[in-house]
């Protein structure tokens, strides 16, 4: 077998980069015993392009070759990692894999081994997202397939021709929810979603500084243009009167009126869950 080729996608936005340069150094030090893959990084700034200096004095510290780019503004995190993954794609390397991350969790030292392990014994048809720690997503998996409903977007391998089958990431959710449309839509090509319960991803994120409001507004908008998306009647009516509470008339005529790339399905599947409020999954706790 020869090298996997591995590209790592990381979209910032006023991050913290200590964070950042223990996550590439982690990945640097990864141990692939057996498994050879050559790993290169593209990072793209959201932020005007205001930490890309810091960010290529740690890849220069770090002895790593790291691609970096710049929006003029913030274009989202769906978005920005369909912006990367198009650049991988021009450069025609033969990627095998684009690895999608967060830039605020740090990669076990077996991480990206154990998933593309993973992802070989399914013939590399499906999405494959790293287990989170120390808090894991409470979602339902199977403990014999590791069959999960949806792959959460802060550790995910995807293939390439994966990717490039389902169009990347639906560009019209901004923050929030483009994994589970990924996901849902990825299964309705007959790809299937995966959690990889020994690839570890540490991702830890209680007690950071954070505006929670607006947080809240972005889930709610996301939620609500997923349930338009496909249909659901409950949800559009649940997340609508959540966002009346949270938000202004303007705004809200705003929300109301961008345009949401609707389904059309004779019969829902399964995985398209509604039922579990936000998990969009049974939970396991």
């Amino acid at each position: 077998m020869g090298t996997i080729q591995l590209a790592i996608g990381i979209v910032l936005y006023k991050n913290d980069l200590n964070l950042l340069y223990k996550s590439l150094l982690s990945f640097k030090e990864q141990l692939l015993s057996s498994v050879l893959i050559s790993v290169e990084f593209g990072i793209i700034d959201n932020n005007n392009g205001s930490q890309l200096g810091q960010v290529l004095k740690i890849a220069k510290d770090l002895n790593l070759s790291v691609s970096v780019s710049q929006e003029g503004a913030n274009i989202g995190f769906g978005a920005g990692h369909n912006y990367l993954f198009s650049s991988f794609q021009a450069m025609n390397r033969g990627t095998d894999y684009y690895l999608c991350i967060n830039p605020d969790g740090i990669p076990h030292h077996q991480m990206v081994e154990n998933l593309v392990r993973f992802a070989q014994t399914r013939n590399n048809q499906g999405l494959f997202e790293a287990s989170q720690f120390p808090i894991e997503h409470p979602k339902v998996y199977n403990p014999k397939t590791f069959a999960t409903g949806w792959c959460s977007g802060c550790c995910l391998l995807i293939p390439f021709p994966v990717y490039e089958s389902l169009d990347g990431f639906d560009e019209s959710f901004f923050l929030y929810c483009e994994d589970v449309d990924l996901s849902w839509r990825a299964q309705m090509l007959g790809y299937q979603c995966y959690t990889v319960p020994n690839a570890l991803f540490y991702h830890y994120v209680f007690g950071e500084d954070r505006n929670l409001h607006r947080q809240d507004l972005e889930m709610t908008i996301s939620a609500y243009k997923l349930a338009v998306k496909y249909g659901n009647i409950d949800a559009i009516q649940k997340e609508s009167l959540r966002l009346c509470q949270l938000t202004s008339e303007e705004e809200l005529r705003k929300i109301y009126s961008a345009e949401i790339k609707k389904l059309s399905l004779e019969e829902v599947p399964s995985y398209i869950d509604f039922n579990h409020g936000r998990y969009f999954s049974p939970s396991r706790w």
